[in-house]
């Protein structure tokens, strides 16, 4: 087990951990963000059997403890409020986390399991089935890839237990064709706020990976005044090659906002050498999501040098219509249509690429947009007037 976990090490490079017996193991390679001391996983109740091995963060951890009164943790680490909620109320906690998770509980020293995945599958995890009846999961397909007979990915917003198979739990009122958005946009700012607030959660310095874009800019914008509050270094990092509209339109935005900022620009010889490695890290042959992963490649490289955790504006295009082709669109109803659609391939898409170039580099992307109450909030706007607010942001 910690030789296959191993395979990943570059997703945490702090420290590695293992806690099991005959019926189970449970491996975890770390990357210190939370109680960096204390929080070493797997988190083990030894007296009660109980453990947990995850990978992600918990932003409302704090609320989670206070709402079930569960006492003083024995870490500092987000993670452990997962094996309270376990050990008190089961599986169906599942639907009161906020954050990017996959990970797996264990409860009664290996009688009970129970493992789950983020909402919109912003962190990886997959489910293989073993010889002998074993199964798997790992965060990457390379480390369980030649111990099982199958593997498939673990289906975003679900949970997972021996009994039940898999359960869905996010089920939010949008998610259906005939759902009819009546709110206006007068309300996102104030849930991207306090998303971006959440996520600003870390006992280590944190940056912004700066696009150049206009949702990368937007979440400039709104941490400025956070990081002024406490006092904290604003650290932004942008990739590009020479003369690109991106390298331009990032530096203009550090320095409007007094950034300490970084750049590396990379050359054509430079992207082609890398391909293979973005491959294994990646772990897809897709040749488009190959090709938009170098960038991040050549970004988390140079974030990882600085800091140990990013902000993005992931996730933003796939809320607010933000893609040409939807000037076409003939209605709101085939607007949200098409919401819904690619929102549910963001888990192969955007989120595959931010995190694994991330990781490869022993750097975590968070991505606010995609906090699920922002998510609800964008997706209750009548679609209309959420295209018509990004076209006259796009011609800007």
């Amino acid at each position: 087990m910690r030789d296959l976990s191993a395979r990943m090490r570059s997703r945490g490079p702090d420290g590695s951990g293992y806690y099991g017996n005959e019926r189970f193991g449970l491996a975890h390679e770390r990357l210190a963000i939370m109680d960096p001391e204390g929080g070493k996983q797997p988190i083990v109740y030894e007296d009660a059997k109980y453990s947990v091995c995850a990978n992600g963060e918990i932003y409302n951890f704090r609320q989670l403890q206070e709402k079930y009164e569960l006492g003083t943790a024995k870490t500092g680490s987000d993670s452990e409020v997962l094996l309270q909620l376990f050990k008190l109320i089961g599986p169906e906690f599942v639907k009161e986390l906020n954050g990017i998770f996959g990970f797996v509980c264990v409860g009664d020293d290996g009688e009970n399991i129970l493992a789950a995945r983020d909402h919109c599958g912003i962190k990886p995890l997959y489910i293989g089935y073993g010889i002998g009846g074993s199964i798997w999961f790992a965060s990457e397909l390379k480390a369980i890839c030649d111990q099982c007979e199958t593997i498939e990915e673990f289906p975003a917003g679900y949970y997972w237990t021996p009994e039940s198979g898999f359960v869905k739990y996010y089920m939010p009122d949008w998610d259906s064709d005939d759902y009819v958005g009546r709110k206006d946009t007068s309300h996102v700012r104030e849930v991207l706020t306090q998303a971006v607030r959440e996520q600003m959660m870390s006992d280590v310095p944190i940056g912004l990976l700066l696009s150049g874009g206009l949702d990368s800019a937007v979440i400039s914008t709104i941490i400025k005044p956070m990081l002024e509050e406490t006092k904290q270094q604003f650290i932004t990092f942008t990739v590009g090659q020479e003369g690109s509209p991106d390298i331009t339109a990032a530096r203009m935005m550090s320095e409007h906002l007094g950034t300490d900022h970084h750049e590396y620009l990379f050359t054509s010889e430079e992207a082609c050498s890398i391909i293979p490695d973005v491959v294994y890290h990646l772990e897809t042959y897709e040749p488009e999501l190959i090709r938009s992963a170098i960038p991040n490649y050549f970004l988390a490289r140079l974030a990882s040098k600085y800091v140990k955790v990013v902000l993005t504006g992931e996730g933003s295009d796939e809320l607010f219509a933000g893609y040409l082709y939807f000037r076409d669109a003939p209605n709101s109803t085939a607007i949200h249509k098409e919401l819904r659609r690619i929102f549910h391939h963001l888990h192969n898409v955007n989120c595959q690429r931010a995190d694994r170039m991330t990781m490869a580099h022993g750097l975590e992307a968070r991505v606010p947009f995609l906090d699920p109450n922002v998510i609800d909030a964008v997706m209750q706007v009548n679609c209309l007037r959420s295209s018509a607010v990004v076209y006259e942001c796009n011609s800007l």
